[in-house]
């Protein structure tokens, strides 16, 4: 089916009103009719068949408005509703950016805590070197006694 075809089938099933409440002329008697130019020239004349073709052609044209009227409608429709999603994701966005600089700060008040531990506890760290070496002498001096009283033990025995 040709492109023309489906757009004049279309048109044929159309109410006869026009537009605006008018209602379609009714067929015009076979004979020639004289119409003004709109640029003010000399008067053309017309057939049945021209006048049938414009009505055709003006019958299309506004089923083509109304298809056009119908797809500016639904897309407007479209890009409200692309708004609102836009705006519902700035919103998650906006509220993560928030969870997200909250974190930062938390993390960086954490740091500035273990530094300050770090520094407390590596000043103290050559003590805590000091006593580590002293227990480990107490360790082994109780050790070596430990053996070498053994010793005199079982021979006593």
């Amino acid at each position: 089916m040709s492109r023309g075809t489906s757009s004049n089938a279309r048109v044929e099933g159309r109410s006869s009103t026009i537009g605006l409440g008018l209602s379609a002329p009714s067929p015009r008697p076979s004979r020639p009719r004289a119409r003004a130019r709109a640029d003010g020239g000399s008067k053309l004349t017309l057939s049945d068949a021209g006048e049938a073709s414009l009505r055709r052609h003006r019958l299309t044209q506004d089923a083509l408005t109304d298809d056009l009227v119908g797809l500016a409608a639904k897309m407007r429709l479209n890009a409200g509703a692309m708004e609102k999603s836009l705006l519902e994701s700035r919103k998650g966005l906006a509220s993560l950016e928030r969870d997200l600089d909250a974190n930062v700060a938390s993390t960086r008040v954490a740091n500035r805590r273990q530094k300050k531990l770090r520094v407390a506890f590596q000043s103290a760290g050559c003590w805590t070197w000091l006593l580590l070496f002293a227990v480990g002498l107490v360790f082994s001096w109780v050790f070596v006694y430990v053996r070498v009283t053994s010793d005199k033990i079982k021979r006593i025995r």
